[in-house]
């Protein structure tokens, strides 16, 4: 509503010609209301009227008292309950009458009205500096990328730390953030979304912000950038210079750490153990409160999960914390404890009644149903219920599994698919009987198909298609494609693609723009519709790994992460590294071995109960002679060796190359005369000296490529030979390869090769000639 961009004047004699109305009625109620305007007025345009009123005064809104007594007090009505239950009842049909976006949550009549016009009008200039401020922080991908719930925290907490002292902004920020378990509409949030997502439109198309200054272009572009329906923005005179494009640096950019609360809820791990567990996902949590507490030992005594608060005062869920649900409960609470055992916060999730005991889960995700209202939209469910419970299924369902087994002890399931378009279930349970209906979604959606790991976030061995439902008459649609982890949008500025009439369901195919690993989204819209989807693209190989373990993160004592392996510029250096291994299991223990150009040696370390692991590389300088070289390596149960420490590959070779010459092992005297045998009718073979180029060939690079690609000749045949790896006195960047024959050169050039794609590069051999 807030389109029709009413003037301050023109609101007020809306508001006037409202309270004349109110005010001819001896006491305000819905029912009188009715009965006044209805006889006249069938169609009910009054209500439309009212809720506009309503809608243009919360824009215009500058009191201090609240939303409430002030429209009150300006329809020179009483602000009491009923008749607030009044104009709720108005707004509330008023809103379905106009068809218009709804928030869902708490308070979600003052909510609704601020959706059709975003940021109350007094307090457009403020927003706008709150954002510039912002944005010179944080990278408007993050900011698009990031929940609206975390971005209106975000926003409430900048400001508060920043303005203090803009006391009504603040009301409406907080009026967005949820409190404890509350459920709100996160209105600041979804508005700061979509301007990030503005700013990058305007970036990819090459639009200075200016053009939003003219009403229709801005309209015009607005309307073709598929901008979510929540999102509306009145005014945007204060904004343009905030859309300014971002510059490239982003080395001082901040992440968006969310700190909101999240929810404990139960969930069906249908792609692993299948049982009923209570999960609490991965989270930050923040207090003031909590700055105290630093350094001090917290807990969830109901899962037996400890931690530590960090030094200012944060604590960190770093994974989901789960638990097998055996035994029902109305309500599961788990609380977070204090070494003082004090109650710091706690997490609730609704369990199952006691006259009906029955959960029922989406067969596809896991996700727990409640079925107060009914299902909807969902076509296969399991339900887990006890034995003393029968349920009766309608006409129209079918039984996928007759017995599903359950975790909760005297319970059973079953997996029931709706075969109709809807149908009901009968519960009878020995106090009460529950019926509970169970339909389709009226609306087909678009759908995300494909090879994709049996896993609770989606994940594809291959790029997935976008399947769209039939269509009667041609479309077409716009689409959007971003790669998530280089920040680059794969399609055209305008690209759209065009869907012809059909009575069956037509595939995008996404290869035609993703070939590579990574994280992507899909945004497909056009007038009507909106469709949004993020999903990761990984290899079979990299899915296989990830899954079964974590991976371990190294991280330097400023606790600064650290690419592995981590070079160093000399033994020196080497020697007083001190490091921490980080994301290991708890109590873990890993196998390290330090090498040096003759010996080697192992040891083993445990982590702590968090999976932190720390090591001192001077606590073992003297179990190992003095070298030119010395490396650390670590060893996970059921993985490989991987590198983790190395002096660099340049200080290593002038330290052990002869003659500018790294000569590597020879085969042994017997092996040579067993060779010299076999070979005694041949003519002795002639050196050949091979030039390496690789792609990319910085410092870095080249050091990896040297050590790694000395270590994997060892394990080869080419062991049997004399190979020279030569590093040329002049031409540092230059690395020259002597075989003794032709025959070596292919499994010479397969090794390079296969060290090239483990540092994600590539290499090419030339030869120089032979000796």
């Amino acid at each position: 509503m807030g389109s029709l961009r009413l003037s301050k004047l023109d609101s007020d004699q809306l508001l006037d010609i409202t309270s004349e109305n109110l005010n001819r009625l001896s006491s305000v109620t819905f029912k009188r209301l009715c009965d006044r305007f209805n006889l006249n007025d069938p169609k009910k345009y009054w209500i439309r009227i009212v809720t506009l009123a309503l809608s243009e005064y919360a824009y215009y809104d500058d009191g201090e008292d609240g939303f409430w007594q002030g429209v009150c007090d300006h329809l020179s009505v009483e602000n009491s309950q009923g008749i607030q239950n009044a104009l709720r009842e108005v707004l509330n049909q008023g809103f379905n009458l106009l068809g218009l976006v709804q928030a869902q949550k708490k308070n979600r009549y003052v909510s609704t009205l601020w959706l059709q016009s975003g940021i109350p009008q007094q307090n457009l200039a403020q927003f706008a500096q709150l954002l510039a401020e912002l944005s010179s922080q944080y990278d408007w991908w993050d900011i698009n990328d990031a929940e609206p719930e975390d971005l209106s925290c975000l926003l409430y907490d900048f400001c508060q730390e920043h303005h203090p002292q803009w006391g009504k902004l603040l009301t409406f920020l907080s009026s967005s953030c949820a409190k404890d378990d509350d459920s709100v509409e996160p209105i600041s949030g979804q508005i700061l979304k979509g301007i990030a997502f503005v700013a990058k439109s305007l970036e990819q198309k090459g639009l200075n912000p200016v053009v939003l200054k003219d009403a229709h272009e801005r309209e015009r572009l607005l309307q073709n950038f598929g901008l979510s329906n929540t999102f509306f923005l009145r005014d945007w005179d204060d904004f343009v210079s905030v859309l300014t494009p971002q510059s490239n640096s982003l080395h001082r950019r901040r992440s968006i750490v969310s700190h909101r609360k999240k929810p404990l809820s139960l969930w069906l791990d249908i792609f692993d153990t299948e049982e009923i567990q209570l999960v609490l996902p991965a989270q930050t949590l923040q207090s003031s409160d909590w700055k105290v507490l630093s350094d001090t030992y917290v807990n969830i005594p109901e899962r037996g999960w400890e931690s530590t608060f960090s030094r200012n005062g944060k604590l960190e869920i770093s994974e989901d914390v789960t638990s097998l649900v055996e035994q029902v409960a109305n309500e599961w609470v788990w609380h977070l404890r204090s070494h003082s055992n004090t109650s710091l916060t706690e997490w609730c999730c609704e369990g199952t009644s006691p006259a009906l005991p029955l959960l029922f889960f989406d067969a596809e995700t896991g996700d727990h149903l409640s079925p107060h209202d009914g299902l909807r939209g969902i076509t296969d469910i399991i339900v887990f219920h006890s034995r003393d419970v029968q349920i009766a299924l309608s006409k129209g369902v079918k039984v996928e599994k007759s017995f599903v087994p359950c975790s909760i002890a005297g319970w059973r399931g079953q997996q029931i698919r709706l075969a109709d378009e809807q149908a009901q279930l009968t519960v009878h349970g020995a106090q009460s009987t529950k019926v509970v209906p169970w339909e389709r979604s009226q609306e087909e959606f678009l759908q995300l198909r494909g090879l994709k790991l049996k896993h609770k976030t989606p994940i594809y061995l291959e790029a997935p298609s976008v399947w769209h439902p039939s269509v009667l008459l041609p479309k077409t649609v716009s689409i959007r494609i971003e790669n998530l982890n280089t920040r680059k949008v794969l399609t055209e500025a305008d690209e759209q693609i065009r869907l012809k009439a059909s009575d069956t369901w037509q595939a995008i195919e996404l290869s035609k723009w993703i070939d590579s690993k990574g994280k992507y989204s899909v945004l497909i819209w056009n007038e009507n519709e909106r469709w949004h989807e993020k999903f990761e693209l990984r290899s079979s190989f990299e899915l296989e790994q990830s899954l079964l373990i974590d991976q371990a993160q190294a991280y330097d004592l400023d606790e600064q992460p650290l690419s592995m392996p981590i070079w160093v510029s000399s033994t020196q250096d080497f020697w007083l590294e001190e490091l921490k291994l980080k994301n290991l299991w708890p109590l873990e223990e890993v196998i390290f071995t330090l090498e040096s150009q003759k010996e080697k040696h192992s040891f083993t370390r445990h982590a702590n109960s968090f999976g932190l692991l720390s090591i001192s590389l001077a606590s073992f300088r003297d179990d190992l002679p003095e070298s030119g070289r010395y490396g650390l390596s670590y060893q996970r149960q059921g993985e490989d060796h991987q590198s983790l420490l190395d002096v660099s590959c340049e200080e290593s070779m002038d330290n052990i190359v002869t003659e500018q010459r790294y000569l590597l092992p020879k085969a042994s005297a017997d092996e040579l005369s067993s060779d010299k045998k076999r070979t005694s009718v041949e003519s002795e073979p002639q050196q050949i000296t091979y030039s390496l180029n690789i792609k990319n060939n910085t410092r870095e690079i080249r050091k990896a490529f040297c050590t790694r690609f000395s270590n994997q000749l060892k394990k080869t045949g080419l062991t049997q030979h004399n190979i020279e790896l030569i590093k040329d006195p002049i031409l540092k960047d230059l690395i020259l390869i002597k075989i003794g024959s032709q025959q070596d050169f292919t499994i010479l050039e397969d090794t390079a090769n296969d060290v090239a794609s483990t540092l994600y590069t590539s290499i090419s051999l030339i030869a120089w000639g032979k000796r």
